[in-house]
């Protein structure tokens, strides 16, 4: 958690093998919630409830750094339902959509060992974050 929000807005989530800890778990932004908050999810399994397709900008704090950093639209399930551990061991069952679907399928990713690149099928479309900057 002090990892991610030491990145500030720059990161949605992170995953513990992005960190050379190799356990399945990841730390998601909470942005379904106000004020949002940093959730930690241990073994994740994710069930998808609506695998109509959400297509959402996407970066990655392990591909580039800074201007360097890639970004691609990526196509992932509109709704996903997340059963998952917390760090006190409690068991809790979440339903993402949209945007936070993408937050937590993009970090179950890491733990499975594709990255976001995998899913843009125009290489085209995968650009540095300066070049994105200069353009919008």
């Amino acid at each position: 958690v002090e990892t991610c929000e030491s990145f500030g807005d720059e990161t949605a989530g992170l995953s513990a093998v992005q960190i050379g800890v190799m356990r399945r778990m990841f730390v998601v932004r909470r942005i379904d919630l106000e004020p949002e908050s940093w959730e930690v999810m241990i073994n994740p399994k994710v069930t998808i409830l609506d695998n109509h397709q959400t297509e959402y900008w996407e970066g990655c704090m392990s591909i580039g750094t800074g201007e360097d950093r890639l970004f691609g639209p990526v196509p992932r399930a509109k709704k996903a339902k997340v059963e998952y551990l917390d760090v006190s061991g409690a068991e809790h069952s979440l339903e993402v959509s949209d945007y936070m679907a993408h937050i937590v399928l993009h970090e179950l990713d890491h733990l499975e060992g594709k990255l976001f690149l995998q899913y843009i099928d125009n290489p085209r479309n995968i650009w540095r974050g300066g070049d994105l900057d200069k353009y919008l």
